[in-house]
């Protein structure tokens, strides 16, 4: 050391000493031999976030090559003087988000007191954003718990409910779905192509009544699932996709997840717009002006729409001269053409 700062002028002897001793000082950390670590990180000079032209800082490589009791050493002595919270290099991200991504759980553990979880660990996520997409749950369950961050959504917007129903971590969103207050998870907010939780639910087959093989019933994590979204105060059981236009109704009935329609009408019928368009027909005109073979199924659903106030009066075709009624007598379709007598809305 002393033969290269002798041949350096004065402005740069400490700059050279300072690279060598993090140098040397980063050759500890991977032989993990503290003691050494210690007294070079005494010298004048040394900076405990230093990076080598890896990117990797101490802590990072701490974590990479999986020595915890140097992990803890520096969490310990430096605790004041690390960078836990900025990425101190853009080629990783923050200690604990790294941790993360290793699925190191001691690292993890250790990291967790010291990091500020309400601030982001790379430009795309939050902590909680990023703790789903690696299923983290120690991280997880601390932020829901703590209510950190729920309805805080990822460059994409996509917020940490619809990461969980995207990835199929289905217990990940009953424990958000579950949290009270003000805080609680809000089931309502897109992501910026219009994908929203319960919609991305309902196109994953989540409640597909025929999903375990069985006709009669969901798996019970599902059902649970179905009924919280349900009962959460923030769903807007009429929001539609705002690139497919398709709502929930839709979106179901298109999967041919008759149960599920009845399941929503039911349960909506005093919120659910029965009128709502998708390609300019609503559903009941979209079934009788757009499926050539209408099943017992869609004659069900048809019947309820009516029942639950679908004006059949209007003009829901793609003519303005072809509304419901003129549909279903083209098509000589007595069922439903039935049921719409049976309202006393229109004159035989």
């Amino acid at each position: 050391m002393d033969i290269y700062i002798n041949v350096m002028s004065k402005t740069n002897q400490r700059n050279i000493t300072a690279v060598l001793l993090n140098d040397s000082g980063l050759q500890y950390v991977r032989k993990n031999v503290i003691e050494p670590y210690r007294s070079i990180a005494e010298q004048d000079g040394f900076d405990v976030n230093y990076f080598n032209r890896n990117g990797e800082t101490a802590l990072i490589l701490a974590i990479k090559l999986e020595h915890i009791s140097f992990l803890k050493f520096l969490v310990d002595t430096y605790a004041s003087q690390l960078e836990f919270d900025t990425q101190v290099n853009k080629k990783f991200p923050t200690p604990l988000a790294y941790a993360m991504k290793k699925k190191n759980q001691k690292a993890i553990q250790l990291l967790m007191g010291v990091t500020n979880l309400k601030t982001k660990p790379t430009k795309k996520d939050t902590y909680l954003t990023l703790a789903i997409l690696y299923k983290q749950d120690i991280v997880i369950d601390y932020m829901i718990d703590k209510k950190i961050l729920l309805n805080e959504g990822n460059s994409e917007g996509s917020v940490p409910l619809l990461i969980a129903i995207r990835k199929g971590y289905l217990d990940v969103a009953i424990k958000l779905l579950k949290v009270k207050g003000e805080a609680k998870a809000v089931t309502n907010i897109p992501n910026r192509i219009g994908d929203s939780p319960f919609l991305e639910a309902i196109n994953c087959g989540y409640f597909n009544l025929t999903i375990d093989g069985s006709d009669n019933e969901l798996p019970p994590i599902n059902a649970e699932l179905l009924k919280l979204f349900c009962e959460s105060k923030t769903l807007d059981i009429n929001y539609r996709h705002s690139g497919s236009g398709l709502s929930a109704l839709f979106s179901a009935l298109f999967q041919k997840n008759f149960r599920l329609v009845h399941h929503l009408l039911d349960t909506f019928r005093l919120k659910i717009n029965v009128d709502i368009l998708y390609e300019n027909y609503s559903m009941l005109g979209h079934i009788i002006s757009k499926i050539n073979n209408i099943s017992d199924d869609h004659y069900s659903i048809a019947t309820k729409l009516i029942e639950y106030g679908t004006d059949i009066n209007i003009y829901k075709g793609t003519q303005i001269d072809d509304p419901y009624i003129e549909s279903a007598i083209k098509r000589k379709d007595v069922r439903i053409f039935s049921s719409m007598l049976q309202t006393g809305e229109i004159d035989p």
